[in-house]
């Protein structure tokens, strides 16, 4: 298992929740852990703290996002669009160890693999625009 796994795993709750308001991640994540989707306990570890970042980060989590949207409102960006944009600005903001370039690559491939035609390129674009703090 690598943080790639872990990141896709937030992601996938994190989609989740934006449909069900989140209920029962702890449950959710260690379903996955113990399905093999999560093997090493390192592993496991980022993903809960990751989730849990993002919960707790919420409400500046969508703030950025929204300051950085030209001509969409949070409400109109698609959800697996903004699923991805949460976990990766997440890690952006509040995970220090995480560089930059990792953040923003890992999401564009998330999005490739569980977005729309041109996603990623929307979810690329948002995040560049945070990454240069044109819209910060």
């Amino acid at each position: 298992m690598s943080r790639k796994l872990a990141r896709e795993t937030v992601y996938k709750l994190v989609f989740a929740s934006l449909f069900d308001g989140g209920a029962g991640f702890d449950t959710l994540l260690q379903s996955a852990a113990e399905e093999g989707q999560l093997i090493s306990g390192e592993d496991l570890d980022f993903a809960k703290s990751l989730l849990n970042k993002v919960l707790e980060n919420k409400a500046e989590i969508d703030k950025t996002i929204e300051d950085n949207l030209v001509d969409y409102t949070l409400q109109r960006v698609a959800k697996s669009d903004l699923a991805v944009l949460m976990v990766a600005v997440c890690e952006l903001k509040f995970c220090k160890d995480t560089p930059e370039n990792v953040a923003v690559n890992e999401a564009v491939e998330i999005s490739k693999k569980y977005s729309g035609e041109n996603g990623y390129k929307f979810v690329n674009g948002v995040l560049s625009k945070i990454v240069s703090g044109a819209g910060a």
